[in-house]
């Protein structure tokens, strides 16, 4: 049978949830059981505790706050079970985010770029971002309340883990798009991509917050507009008077079941403590406790073009694209992801942080879409251990997590990243360039910051390719903030340029979200 492992701390749940422990264990052997009937074998594996890391050849997790102990005990169960879904059970007070160094923390204040991409890949743990751009794993994780005693939302998520089923195509063929009235050029392009068209797009403002039951009962759904830290709202403008664009008290209850959301906002999918907002829950929360089967987003501050696709645009609409195409939710995640870098080509300052903090929120092993199957399963034998049918989706799927797993190897082998800022004096040519360009954005080049290129050891580019492999390339990178007077909303502009052979070749500019 295909496998599944549900991981999680049980020392933190039992102390979290006080008394309700039992109705947790018979929800998560309601998933098992209901996973078995769809030819997923699934385990519950309990990385605090010892008689369960035992057969893992590893120790339990001591302290459930250690991002490196986490890390080593997930990657001890993948190397023992080899399962075909990992699902994280439990927000990071019970599962830790692991703690990548953000890139950008000179700028935009954030330290770490917080996310699970370190448990989608096969290598131990570091800080470095760059020591992930190979993801071979499919993962999600179903979160509950951040510091959260009441059980109730992740016990509706495990309802929703055990009783799913797959929809037709065409209720994921119309959407709900949504986007911050100066990105409408860009997330339209998105629609366009995803669903063939844009033109059924809502723009805040004037939209918002309080959308009707119909528009909201779309299950595609794109969001493309500004958030905050801790915050159950995300706005559509930076002014001091705005209102919001979509609130989580709004949304509960009115997402229908089975809606898959990729948020683009800053901050769109942090789990953060419902005390820090007066008691209100975060969006990502609400969609979830509402039936949602999916939400991918942003634990902190996220970027992306205003008008054509970047970064954040990018990762989320190569996550809805490969959802339509009937993939399970985590498997679309990591095709998100790998698609991501093999487009961006140099894992860059900006497109490392984007990697970093886009997370899956709901059971990776849903289908959201129903994908109709070209190939029959033959009738076993009377003495077979699995039915047929169980037997054909086991060999496809074992066949496609190979190849996923054989992409991101050779990702990880192949991609130069620069996600480390050096004190590199720009050459000349180069920085008078540099001035040009920040004169012509309105920004000051005292801000720069430059990140020199690494080439994977053992990758040579052909001696005719430009550029050689011993000539020195790098990112350079000039932030502003150009935050309204008076905006609740801090908002950074930020130039990336690619210098080749002493000179600027390229540049892109971005805006948080």
């Amino acid at each position: 049978m295909s496998t599944k492992v549900i991981l999680t701390n049980w020392s933190v749940l039992k102390c979290k949830y006080l008394g309700s422990l039992g109705a947790i264990r018979q929800a998560i052997d309601a998933v098992v059981r209901a996973d078995k009937a769809r030819g997923v074998r699934t385990r519950l594996i309990r990385l605090d505790v010892e008689a369960d890391m035992m057969p893992m050849d590893a120790s339990a997790v001591a302290d459930p706050r250690d991002p490196r102990r986490t890390k080593a005990a997930v990657d001890a169960v993948c190397r023992a079970v080899q399962p075909d879904y990992v699902m994280l059970l439990g927000a990071p007070d019970v599962i830790p985010h692991q703690d990548l160094i953000n890139p950008l923390a000179w700028k935009d204040g954030e330290e770490r770029a917080w996310g699970d991409l370190p448990y989608a890949c096969d290598v131990p743990y570091s800080q470095n971002i760059a020591a992930f751009r190979g993801p071979t794993r499919v993962v999600g994780r179903l979160p509950g309340l951040a510091r959260g005693t009441d059980p109730g939302c992740l016990l509706e998520a495990l309802a929703i883990a055990a009783e799913w089923t797959p929809y037709p195509p065409a209720e994921y063929r119309s959407y709900f798009g949504l986007s911050a009235h100066d990105w409408t050029a860009s997330t339209q392009l998105s629609l366009e991509y995803v669903f063939g068209s844009g033109e059924h797009l809502f723009t805040s403002p004037p939209g918002g917050p309080k959308w009707p039951e119909e528009v909201l009962g779309h299950r595609s759904h794109l969001v493309n507009c500004h958030g905050l830290h801790a915050r159950p709202y995300y706005y559509g403008h930076l002014a001091a008077d705005a209102k919001p664009a979509l609130s989580a008290a709004w949304t509960m209850g009115r997402v229908r079941r089975g809606t898959v959301a990729a948020v683009e906002c800053c901050f769109g999918a942090q789990l953060y403590d419902p005390a820090e907002a007066g008691g209100q829950m975060g969006i990502a929360n609400a969609y979830l406790a509402s039936g949602a089967y999916g939400f991918f987003g942003s634990t902190c501050t996220s970027y992306g073009a205003s008008a054509v696709n970047g970064l954040a645009d990018l990762i989320c609409r190569f996550f809805l694209t490969h959802v339509r195409l009937g993939e399970s939710l985590g498997r679309a995640a990591l095709h998100a992801r790998q698609e991501f870098i093999s487009f961006v080509g140099t894992l860059t300052p900006m497109a490392a942080k984007t990697l970093a903090q886009f997370i899956l929120l709901g059971d990776p092993s849903v289908h959201p879409v129903l994908a109709p199957s070209d190939t029959h399963p033959v009738p076993a034998g009377a003495d077979a251990a699995l039915p047929a049918e169980a037997l054909a989706l086991r060999t496809g799927r074992a066949e496609r997590r190979h190849r996923l797993a054989a992409r991101g190897l050779a990702l990880a082998r192949a991609t130069p990243a620069a996600t480390v800022a050096r004190p590199l004096a720009p050459p000349a040519a180069a920085r008078r360039e540099l001035e040009q360009l920040a004169g012509q954005e309105g920004m000051d080049v005292g801000s720069l910051h430059s990140y020199p290129v690494r080439v994977p050891r053992g990758v040579r580019l052909s001696r005719t390719a430009t550029p050689p492999p011993d000539e020195a390339q790098a990112f350079h990178v000039i932030a502003q903030d150009t935050t309204p007077p008076g905006s609740p909303m801090r908002h950074l502009a930020v130039l990336e340029a690619r210098e080749v052979g002493g000179k600027i070749v390229s540049y892109s500019t971005f805006h948080s979200k």
